[in-house]
């Protein structure tokens, strides 16, 4: 455990070298999937490919204060393009494993630019469970961006979005970040660099989905793109729409809350082309159960001309 000395300076220097918005890679997804399924997804918000020397990925285990040595991943080697992606999966392949060694999804695999930690004893930053905090670092103290909270062990199955603690325990259902999927929102332009966060409340920043969902992997959405379509832009930044429940798997309510009405419904895929137009069922509810699983926009065209639209994700 780090000495109060070492703590210190951890808070001292994160505070030094606070992040400006799309300036400083960051956790963009998360996968804590069903057996060996795990990974973590880094995003490039800037204008330049950045080259990750002196980074490395942590692994915070069951509320630990710093990660231990064969917890730590090395990413000097590892560059990323400007608003690109870089996917780190946990590296177990082989067609014949079982138990703790059965091979990932063909699916993650097939989206991974790096396979870490094969052997648990030698490294195990890959082996995160819903309870870990993982943790992105800059030559060695300064705090890049954690999901998660450092110090905090939430119980077996983890982080949620239920006040006051935002921790399931061990008895309660899943939370957020067991057996789940999370997005960064869109919004979301920087990595948290406050080293003593009073709680972490997943639904602030991310969006959630089913387990062994890699639909969006390799590749991310975010407001500090120029190039983004203008109707992820509305929705990070100026949206007049609601979307409840989000994500949802068969039906979502839809409202303006500027009470403006509304004429249609589309749904759009993240490149802004529309896959669908829909009614108003009753009570504002638009039926969504025939979309695969993904991410999309629900743009609302109102009577009066204009439209707002909404991030959505399709469980």
């Amino acid at each position: 455990m780090k000495t109060l000395y070492s703590l210190a300076l951890t808070l001292l220097t994160a505070s030094l070298f606070a992040q400006t918005p799309c300036s400083d890679i960051f956790i963009s997804e998360y996968v804590e999937g069903l057996g060996t399924n795990k990974a973590i997804e880094l995003y490039n918000p800037t204008n330049s490919a950045i080259t990750l020397t002196g980074y490395s990925l942590e692994r915070f285990s069951n509320g630990a204060q710093s990660s231990a040595a064969n917890q730590k991943l090395d990413l000097s080697t590892v560059t990323i393009n400007a608003y690109e992606t870089y996917v780190i999966a946990l590296d177990k392949r082989n067609p014949v494993g079982t138990g703790q060694d059965a091979p990932i999804d063909s699916e993650l695999e097939s989206r991974a630019n790096m396979f870490a930690s094969p052997v648990y004893d030698d490294n195990n930053t890959m082996y995160f469970n819903g309870n870990d905090a993982m943790v992105l670092t800059k030559n060695g103290t300064q705090l890049v961006d954690v999901i998660g909270k450092i110090g905090e062990n939430p119980g077996d199955n983890g982080w949620n979005d239920v006040a006051p603690t935002y921790t399931a325990g061990d008895a309660g259902p899943d939370g957020w970040t067991r057996d789940h999927t999370l997005i960064r929102k869109s919004s979301i332009q920087e990595g948290e660099t406050e080293f003593g966060i009073p709680f972490f409340n997943p639904a602030l920043e991310w969006d959630s989905l089913a387990a062994n969902t890699f639909t969006n992997l390799g590749s991310h959405d975010c407001s500090c793109n120029p190039n983004e379509t203008s109707v992820n832009k509305v929705d990070a930044k100026n949206s007049d729409l609601r979307v409840f429940p989000n994500p949802a798997n068969e039906v979502i309510f839809v409202a303006s809350k500027s009470n403006a009405a509304i004429s249609s419904i589309e749904i759009l895929d993240i490149t802004g082309k529309t896959v669908a137009n829909k009614n108003l069922l009753r009570g504002n509810t638009v039926d969504v159960s025939e979309l695969p699983t993904g991410t999309y926009f629900i743009r609302a065209n109102y009577s009066n001309n204009t439209f707002s639209s909404s991030l959505f994700l399709k469980k």
